[in-house]
């Protein structure tokens, strides 16, 4: 009989399942528990080995031990051989894109292309930057039948050509900078990243961004504008709110928003040359919380003809960019409209459908109409 007698499969040396070591602990003044072993097969009483694995020997606790005589049961298997596996006609990564191309982009100066024009010729060339280049350069990949290209996304000189190439019909695959540089050992060149581009498309080793569409581009646009534009208000109310405390008017003490009602009132009418406290507490819009006579009381201050200057500068500035915001605004709807086409009475039947006899949120509005990413 042989270790791979089928009969050994429940055996503790044979079987699959065994564990490596198993140590049983049992202690008592004057009694031996053998531990609880699996039903030994034939081969266990005909190998000399498999007898010894099986037999049970009691060991001596240690003098420290208060609670009797401590018996140890250690079953030693052998090791487990590793995994070994031999594979033939191995040709190492497979062609996913056998029709790319690899585009550098070489910001103002020039773009370096690398296409496959035979089974066994690479060829590396050179494109200016220029709107007429842009178009040579997709008739360059055309004729050479490349169906997608790859390239990195640097800076805002990738948009002309992305554009030109998607419209031409070619994929293209904007590729996250950090997917292509971090390979150690390999020397930086515009003439070997369009080739290093061209090598790791051809495997499929690269993963694309998102790229809106183009009807989702326009909306974008406008919106990041808009967005610009109230962080640079922002900026200006801050810088008269500096202005007003280098005056000691602390009118924040007593309005929340300087860029409401009141604070813009105030601003104006001390730009326009009024330093009475009782003539600009009367710009108090009805909703204020604060009395007349607590902004009277913040509206003293010292004026100083250099900062009221300065403040005059960033008000007319904060005016500047509230009327671009405004322009903005104008220009949304039709963006939204082409991109939606609902009228206003079906939005609002979809928001009343929305609606439980629960309290309406901003959630479930959301989840009946469209929505789309902006960021």
């Amino acid at each position: 009989m042989t270790v791979s007698d089928p009969r050994c499969r429940e055996c503790v040396w044979c079987s699959p399942h065994r564990r490596e070591s198993v140590t049983y602990h049992f202690s008592g003044r004057s009694r031996h528990v053998p531990p609880v072993l699996p039903r030994p097969s034939p081969c266990c009483y005909e190998l000399e080995s498999h007898k010894k694995a099986n037999q049970t020997k009691p060991q001596k606790a240690s003098p420290s031990s208060a609670q009797g005589v401590s018996y140890v049961a250690t079953i030693r298997l052998p090791p487990r051989n590793g995994f070994v596996a031999q594979y033939h006609d191995f040709t190492g990564l497979q062609v996913v894109h056998p029709h790319a191309g690899g585009i550098d982009i070489g910001g103002s100066l020039s773009h370096f292309v690398a296409v496959e024009i035979a089974p066994t010729v690479l060829e590396v060339r050179e494109f200016g930057c220029d709107t007429v280049d842009l178009y040579a350069l997709r008739d360059y990949l055309k004729q050479h039948h490349v169906t997608t290209v790859a390239l990195e996304s640097t800076g805002v000189y990738w948009i002309p050509i992305f554009d030109i190439l998607q419209e031409a019909g070619i994929e293209v695959y904007l590729v996250n900078p950090s997917q292509v540089k971090n390979v150690p050992g390999r020397r930086k060149d515009d003439k070997l990243d369009c080739r290093w581009l061209l090598t790791l498309h051809t495997f499929g080793l690269l993963s694309t961004s998102v790229r809106p569409s183009a009807e989702i581009l326009p909306l974008r646009a406008n919106w990041h504008m808009r967005s610009q534009l109230i962080d640079l208000q922002a900026d200006e109310i801050r810088r008269m709110q500096k202005c007003l405390d280098g005056m000691n008017i602390r009118v924040h003490k007593a309005i929340s928003d300087l860029a409401g009602v009141t604070g813009l009132g105030i601003v104006r009418a001390i730009i326009g040359g009024e330093r009475d406290p009782a003539v600009l507490a009367t710009f108090r819009d009805c909703r204020c919380r604060c009395t007349e006579e607590e902004l009277r009381r913040a509206l003293m201050g010292h004026y100083r003809p250099e900062t009221i200057f300065l403040l005059q500068m960033a008000y007319e500035r904060h005016q500047m960019l509230r009327g671009q915001i405004a322009t903005c605004d104008d220009e949304l709807p039709p963006l939204l409209t082409a991109l939606i086409p609902m009228g206003d009475d079906d939005i609002a039947e979809k928001i009343r459908l929305a609606g439980t006899k629960t309290r309406q949120t901003a959630t479930d509005i959301r989840y009946h109409l469209p929505a789309y990413d902006l960021e």
